[in-house]
């Protein structure tokens, strides 16, 4: 059996339905918090965001190693802070959580978190961070299409999950119409499509009704630095799911 990439803190899941977050931990406790972002909000703070992770080097040593899932990190900050992290807050909880530090620049894997078919566990700091800022951007758009998605009169449920978002590929849960349906949130690019292979190839959607949403950058609108999903994208979500439906 595959070694399971774990999730940070014992985390079992973190999921968002509609307004509330709940934060399931793997000694069978729950933690629950409000969830207040919004469009509006998230977009503000966005505008004042940087993102320093274009055109980095990338080792293949960390590329092919399992790391921990940067997306715990990210979720558990949103939980904790009630706020997205920025680039710097985001890579800071990743390296704390899953590494210890033994210099300036070099981080070793806590023992627990180690990808046992591999020799070697130690990190140039350098070489993780284009892997974790590489991650970030689409953190971030996923989230902020669930602020849209939340703030539509036309779906009586909006769910998130950690755990369906990182084992399986579903980034939303919608209840539409009296259907519940699972969105893949896809963005065509060379990276973006090669994940779609993949996902294809390990999963099965047998039974699961899932709608995917594709887009390309050239259709986003640009906040900070970032692309984001917009209301276009949702009238074309919605437009998907009528098809389902009738």
């Amino acid at each position: 059996m595959a070694q399971e990439i774990p999730f940070c803190d014992n985390i079992k899941d973190i999921r968002i339905i509609n307004h509330e977050m709940v934060k399931s931990l793997t000694d069978g406790t729950t933690a629950k918090k409000n969830f207040s972002l919004t469009q509006e909000s998230l977009e503000e703070s966005l505008s004042c965001f940087k993102y320093s992770g274009n055109n980095k080097k990338i080792s293949p040593f960390v590329e092919n190693y399992r790391l921990p899932a940067i997306i715990s990190s990210f979720y558990d900050h949103v939980f904790e802070e009630g706020s997205v992290p920025n680039e710097s807050q985001l890579s800071k909880k990743y390296l704390n959580t899953f590494f210890e530090k033994q210099d300036n620049s070099n981080f070793l894997l806590r023992e627990k978190y180690q990808d046992t078919k591999r020799f070697g566990h130690n990190f140039n700091g350098y070489h993780l961070l284009p892997r974790i800022l590489r991650a970030y951007p689409s953190l971030i758009r996923d989230i902020h299409f669930y602020t849209i998605c939340l703030a539509s009169p036309l779906f009586s449920k909006v769910v998130y999950s950690l755990k369906y978002d990182f084992y399986k590929g579903l980034d939303l849960g919608l209840r539409y119409k009296d259907k519940s349906f699972f969105v893949s949130l896809h963005v065509e690019t060379s990276r973006g499509n090669s994940y779609k292979t993949k996902k294809y190839s390990r999963h099965s959607y047998e039974g699961v009704e899932e709608v995917v949403l594709e887009i390309s950058f050239d259709d986003c609108k640009e906040v900070g630095p970032f692309f984001l999903y917009t209301d276009k994208h949702l009238n074309k979500l919605i437009n998907l799911l009528e098809k389902k439906v009738n």
